[in-house]
């Protein structure tokens, strides 16, 4: 079958067998193919590394399409039948990388979890690992052309509405909802893409939108990742009204191309993705590209907040490019927020916040007049009354309550002998049966950090360090108290 210049092969499973079934001297020499697949689950990763090795040999352009949100049925405009085929169509190469991004993500889900577990995690992990795109977002609001890629795809089409989002880390709503809807599937949840037009809850139209529709146990729920993305990005970890969706509000702001998409819709039980939470969120991943800020030496990466601050790690690098030992601090500043403004012209301060966050906040004089206070606590680099931002570290000001909340003696750092680093910060009577709740912080090569919350009835503390890093806390360790709710010996 021809199609838009493709010689489309159709294969329900992209193995080694079927790969060496093609007849490859039908197309030698300058044919341009199209393996095409339902989704990334039915293609073996090694088969692509063959039909690489094929494509040389034979001269012949192979590329891999996979069909995902996108059905000709549902299609009307053989316009946008061509311009989302061509969505569809990746490099073997990419695929390959994509499919691994997927297989790292899944590593982490326990297959004791239920289904609403599997979403949350998702949905969490997505958009904490992705933004949306602001260029993308900052041409749309000024008006301005997508530049043109190849063909019918401009640029958006390429990277923001496809799965590609994977690799760029930015995306746009439909690429949101594209790569939900594959990691879902291939975690064996149904889910589709639904996509339509966007409003506010006045009514107010503001613009074509894309989202995901989820069936659990006969009940069909509505999903917005990119709403959740943008609320993560202003700081809003803890949201949980864009899985748990208010379906009159959800009604009201999205109306799906086809209405009975609008249908028979439920609401996910608040309390169950609470649960979920704290359920998969034991093991959090944050990729540099969009958490950390890398400025003459200096690593700050955001994670999360905790007890009313918003916590931040924080270290230096080397000449090499490897670390020194990190640091824990709180802060009322939000770097998220602030950034997340910064890159979308949603304000006129972020250059005055980044100075003032970066050469005050966190200055070497800052960060020891807390020390020398006992806390972890570097106050804010906001002064109150609209008064603009700390030039010096003398104006910064410190809340006394937050100063005794946040007096953690025990935070300690120890490298391990894989080169990794081990960051362990304890707190006593959390909230649950166990003596011990500890936040366990992995920087690894890569620039990635991956943040654990842990329980126990063990007091760390009075192991040497280089045995809680190495023995205690590795990574087997690690991820064998995931499978069991965060619990650790």
């Amino acid at each position: 079958m021809i199609k838009y210049g493709y010689e489309v092969i159709q294969c329900l499973k992209l193995d080694k067998d079927f790969v060496n079934k093609i007849n490859y001297n039908k197309y030698a020499n300058g044919g341009t193919v199209a393996i095409q697949v339902l989704n990334t689950k039915s293609i073996d990763k090694d088969a692509l590394i063959l039909l690489d090795n094929m494509s040389k040999k034979f001269n012949i352009n192979i590329k891999i399409s996979i069909i995902g949100p996108y059905y000709d049925e549902s299609i009307n405009n053989d316009i946008l039948k061509e311009k989302y085929f061509r969505n569809t169509i990746y490099e073997t190469k990419e695929i390959y990388k994509i499919i691994t991004q997927f297989e790292e993500i899944e590593k982490m889900i326990d297959p004791n979890w239920s289904k609403f577990d599997i979403i949350v995690f998702l949905a969490d992990t997505l958009v904490r690992n992705i933004m949306y795109d602001p260029e993308y977002y900052l041409m749309w609001k000024n008006n301005r052309a997508i530049p043109m890629h190849e063909g019918l795809q401009d640029k958006a089409d390429y990277h923001d509405r496809t799965l590609r989002g994977m690799l760029s880390r930015k995306t746009v709503c439909v690429g949101f909802a594209t790569i939900f809807k594959e990691l879902a599937n291939r975690n064996g949840i149904d889910c589709k893409m639904v996509n339509g037009k966007f409003y506010t809850e006045q009514g107010e139209f503001l613009g074509g939108h894309a989202w995901n529709l989820v069936r659990i146990d006969g009940k069909i729920y509505p999903l917005d990742l990119s709403r959740k993305s943008s609320k993560y990005r202003d700081g809003d970890f803890s949201n949980t009204d864009d899985i748990s969706c208010d379906i009159d509000i959800f009604k009201k702001t999205h109306k799906p191309d086809n209405p009975r998409d609008n249908d028979n819709l439920s609401r996910i039980d608040v309390n169950i993705v609470e649960h979920a939470k704290n359920k998969t969120l034991i093991r959090k991943r944050f990729a540099q590209p969009t958490f950390s800020y890398f400025n003459e030496g200096i690593s700050i990466t955001q994670l999360g907040s905790y007890r009313g601050l918003y916590k931040y790690l924080y270290t230096t690098m080397r000449s090499d490019g490897s670390y020194e030992m990190p640091e824990i601090f709180f802060s009322e500043s939000n770097l998220f927020k602030e950034y997340n403004d910064g890159v979308f012209e949603k304000g006129n301060d972020y250059d005055s916040f980044k100075k003032s966050f970066f050469k005050v906040l966190f200055s070497e004089e800052n960060i020891n007049d807390s020390k020398e206070k006992g806390t972890k606590y570097i106050g804010a680099c906001e002064l109150p009354n609209n008064g603009g931002y700390a030039k010096e570290p003398s104006e910064i000001i410190k809340s006394e309550s937050a100063i005794k909340r946040f007096k953690l003696s025990n935070i300690k750092s120890q490298r391990r002998d894989d080169g990794s680093i081990v960051t362990l910060v304890q707190f006593k009577n959390a909230d649950n049966n166990y003596n011990y709740q500890y936040f366990v912080y992995v920087l690894s090569p890569g620039k990635n950090v991956i943040e654990y919350k842990i329980y126990s009835d063990t007091d760390y503390f009075s192991m040497n360090s280089y045995d809680f890093a190495n023995s205690i806390f590795n990574d087997k360790n690690l991820d064998d108290a995931v499978t069991k709710g965060g619990m650790i010996r």
